[in-house]
């Protein structure tokens, strides 16, 4: 039997009209086989595993999904973000990529930070061109995640002075948290990926150790804590 060439085999695939079949095929594996090497780096609660690039477009989306769903600015407005650990980071980076399709006036403003820091936190801005001021002006975004929110609605439950309205996702009439529906860990999976300086974490509470513990048997129960709370007080 004659040996079959692959130049031969291909010569056959075009006279049968099968060569574009044939391409498709290897490119489909080739593709698969791309796919199946990207390293997951995150579990969504649906068991979905996601890659590097896969988890930074869902984390900027669900940002882009909270200012929308709680109307937190207009067009042409003026934000500053207040960095203070690297939860602000992420938001700052998040927030600058929407003022060129919103028009925003984007400033930063240093909150207690270490020298190293600041030092740090200022060539950020600086690569970025955003400017630092000594002074927020405009509305106010801070970066407390859904763990800071839920801990937040958990402690004003024991307050006498109960005001439930300051665990809101915008606040005292200006205040905005963008990050109020991604948690802790989403967010410094995001400063990791994208190598942005890793500041200090914010601190963990007596309250928000007790819901971590809860969290290893009930993973959602931070988001159910503040989707419940957000529910309520649509009804007030």
């Amino acid at each position: 039997m004659k040996k079959l060439t692959l130049l031969t085999f291909l010569k056959l695939l075009f006279k049968a009209k099968l060569f574009n079949g044939f391409l498709i095929i290897i490119y489909m594996k080739n593709k698969q086989g791309k796919k199946s090497k990207e390293e997951t780096v995150f579990i969504m609660p649906n068991g979905e595993r996601v890659n590097r690039r896969q988890f930074c477009d869902y984390f900027e989306k669900k940002i882009i999904r909270t200012v929308r769903k709680f109307n937190m600015f207009r067009i042409k407005d003026t934000i500053s973000v207040i960095i203070d650990s690297r939860n602000s980071i992420a938001l700052l980076y998040a927030l600058n990529k929407l003022a060129r399709s919103r028009a925003l006036s984007l400033y930063a403003v240093l909150a207690e930070l270490s020298e190293k820091e600041k030092k740090e936190a200022k060539k950020f801005c600086k690569e970025r061109q955003i400017q630092l001021l000594k002074k927020a002006k405009g509305k106010i975004a801070t970066a407390e995640s859904v763990d800071e929110i839920a801990e937040m609605i958990i402690e004003e439950q024991f307050n006498k002075k109960m005001n439930l309205k300051k665990a809101l996702p915008v606040y005292d009439s200006g205040k905005i948290r963008p990050l109020s529906l991604l948690s802790n860990r989403e967010i410094e999976l995001f400063v990791k990926l994208k190598g942005f300086p890793a500041l200090k974490k914010k601190k963990t509470g007596r309250v928000l150790e007790i819901i971590n513990t809860l969290e290893k048997k009930h993973p959602e129960i931070k988001h159910a804590i503040v989707n419940s709370f957000l529910q309520v007080m649509d009804l007030v």
